[in-house]
């Protein structure tokens, strides 16, 4: 079943969130292999596409503590480019979403956009405003509960 709900909000078990996870990835990755191929035959210039996700799974999120959620796996996200030649050398590994689009708009439409940091926060089920940086725990290796 769908569910908005993950991490300590999940209703089922661990293995069943994994599972179901692997499941809607397996089945998306269907669909947006069909749609990229679709976009990229029918065009009569290269491209520019980006596919990004909002954030990562959430099998070992706490909804009530940022000391038992596993930020590197929340903030381990899709951040895809299919991009026209010549590709900007600024492109680095490390780029958060907050300087993709930035990024791109400098190289191909002469935008002059400063990059800002590539932060990462993460807030809690009763406090959404309330943002915390995870940018360095983000780094950190986790293991499952």
């Amino acid at each position: 079943d769908f569910s908005l709900f993950d991490g300590s909000r999940f209703a089922g078990t661990e293995e069943e969130y994994r599972a179901g996870y692997i499941n809607q990835l397996v089945y998306i990755n269907v669909l947006l292999k069909n749609a990229l191929e679709n976009i990229i035959n029918n065009s009569e210039d290269r491209p520019i596409i980006i596919v990004q996700s909002d954030h990562g799974p959430g099998s070992m999120l706490d909804w009530e503590s940022l000391e038992l959620t596993c930020s590197k796996e929340r903030m381990a996200i899709l951040n895809a480019y299919y991009l026209p030649y010549p590709r900007p050398s600024a492109l680095y590994e490390s780029i958060s979403p907050v300087n993709s689009f930035r990024l791109i708009f400098d190289a191909y439409f002469a935008g002059n956009f400063e990059l800002l940091q590539d932060v990462s926060y993460l807030s809690l089920w009763d406090s959404p405003y309330d943002l915390n940086d995870v940018t360095s725990e983000s780094e950190e290796s986790c293991s499952p509960r």
